[in-house]
């Protein structure tokens, strides 16, 4: 195996993700193969196993990647409207947040089924450390007067559900998708923010 400086670790790991990123987002998970991977990186196969276990592994990184990035832009958005009343800010953030997801090919492709099929390619231990690592970004909406009728993390997967059916109805019925998300998020936030 070769040896890697520190500097050569942090470039062929972002290569890798930045390369991942692109091959997933074109032809999803289970299409792609380690040596295409490793081809698109200019990198040895046994390289690759060097910094992951698998191609999933990878995968799951990129994912991460995605949602920091989510979490960024959605605290600088939230920063930027922090003035406006409790209820119309969560409204905004959660329209930002699937307007966000859905631009990113990989995020969708997320919600349509890849994250079961990770649980059964990577072992447990490791799935709990990356979310570890994941939890804690993003402000706290507390701090701009909203308080949620429910706990975070079912705020958080009806979230999910909400993009779900925005990436269902992009398929299905593009031109009321809006009228129809608007709808649900205006719904949502009635029954869950005080």
């Amino acid at each position: 195996m070769p040896k890697f400086t520190s500097s050569e670790k942090e470039n062929i790991r972002e290569t890798l993700l930045l390369e991942g990123e692109k091959l997933f987002a074109k032809y999803g998970l289970k299409k792609v193969s380690v040596d295409e991977l490793c081809k698109s990186a200019s990198i040895a196969k046994g390289s690759f196993y060097n910094f992951y276990i698998n191609k999933e592994e990878l995968y799951m990184d990129i994912i991460a990647k995605k949602q920091l990035e989510l979490w960024e832009e959605l605290d600088k958005f939230t920063l930027e409207n922090s003035n406006i009343e409790p209820r119309l800010l969560i409204k905004k953030v959660f329209l930002k947040y699937i307007q966000f997801a859905e631009e990113s090919e990989i995020l969708k492709q997320v919600e349509s089924g890849a994250i079961d099929y990770l649980y059964r390619k990577i072992p447990q231990e490791i799935i709990e450390e990356k979310n570890s690592k994941e939890s804690g970004y993003g402000l706290s909406f507390s701090d701009f007067g909203v308080k949620f009728r429910a706990e975070v993390n079912i705020i958080a997967r009806a979230l999910e559900e909400l993009f779900k059916i925005s990436v269902n109805l992009s398929e299905t019925d593009p031109e009321n998708k809006d009228e129809i998300m608007n709808i649900l998020i205006e719904g949502f936030v009635i029954r869950t923010v005080y």
